[in-house]
């Protein structure tokens, strides 16, 4: 009986410190960012009622931005509140200036390493406005760049009500924006497999070349290669002789007029369509 009181109370012990810790831990959350909404976790904060598929939505986002962190190592947070003017007491003058001072006040203003090169998406669900603060380490221009793609591609949505989808379907215009440079190069395989196509095409036809006219390799490849460097400039040269090829007369007009009395689109065929055509509206004007 002992026992089973002690295994009674430990329990009990156990789930009202598991009932008061969070409520403890949202406390002091709450006192460390006031008057502005706490932060919840480093990359997603929403401070709005969501439906199950804006839950789905915002788990999605949640994970492309865990994914963006792990290439790029620097922080993206997005903010969704409902409205500024939620939290009295805040520099909630605008969205511009509520989203600077949040940015501050959630620790953005400085990475690990020491560089400003964080960013933060604010969105009023509200007001339908959307605003883009970044760090001051990025260089000339990016600022500008981010700021189009906010007013361009997500304000539309934001003002639609489309809040989550907004940031999830820009997620690839923003990584290369702010932190394409953070991303790894992939090895060039294309150009590794058309190269080797090439090669084997040329040592092939220097096989052949070698092979019917009994020369050394060395040979073989420099006629092979000459003839490849041939064709390449007659190729080149073909825009500038357009006009010549479209008014040579081809073997394909002589067969087509023979069988059908006329036709073709050779110069000679051109010319007795018109003198035809003049002999025609002279008879018919007599």
């Amino acid at each position: 009986m002992p026992v089973r009181r002690a295994v009674l109370v430990l329990a009990c012990l156990f789930l009202c410190l598991a009932s008061v810790l969070p409520c403890a831990a949202q406390e002091n959350a709450e006192k460390q960012y006031a008057p502005y909404p706490p932060k919840q976790n480093d990359q997603l904060n929403v401070f709005i009622d969501l439906s199950e598929q804006e839950e789905q939505q915002r788990d999605t986002l949640l994970k492309q931005l865990e994914e963006l962190f792990a290439i790029t190592h620097k922080r993206f947070m997005v903010v969704i509140v409902g409205s500024i003017h939620d939290y009295p007491g805040t520099e909630n003058v605008s969205l511009k200036i509520f989203g600077d001072a949040l940015f501050e006040r959630y620790g953005l203003y400085s990475s690990k390493k020491g560089y400003d090169d964080n960013a933060l998406l604010l969105i009023s669900a509200y007001e339908k406005q959307s605003y883009f603060r970044i760090g001051s380490d990025y260089m000339e221009g990016v600022d500008e760049k981010i700021q189009e793609i906010n007013t361009s591609y997500i304000l539309p949505l934001v003002r639609e009500g489309r809040f989550l989808e907004a940031v999830s379907s820009n997620i690839p215009r923003i990584r290369h924006c702010l932190w394409i440079a953070y991303d790894p190069v992939p090895f060039p395989w294309d150009d590794v497999y058309i190269a080797a196509g090439a090669l084997a095409i040329v040592l092939l036809l220097a096989a052949l070349v070698k092979f019917f006219l009994k020369t050394s390799w060395l040979k073989s490849l420099f006629i092979v290669c000459g003839g490849f460097l041939f064709i390449i400039f007659d190729i080149l040269a073909a825009p500038s002789n357009i006009y010549i090829l479209k008014n040579i007369e081809t073997p394909m007009d002589r067969l087509r007029e023979m069988f059908t009395g006329g036709g073709g689109s050779g110069p000679e065929t051109k010319a007795r369509k018109k003198k035809a055509t003049q002999h025609k509206k002279r008879r018919s004007e007599k």
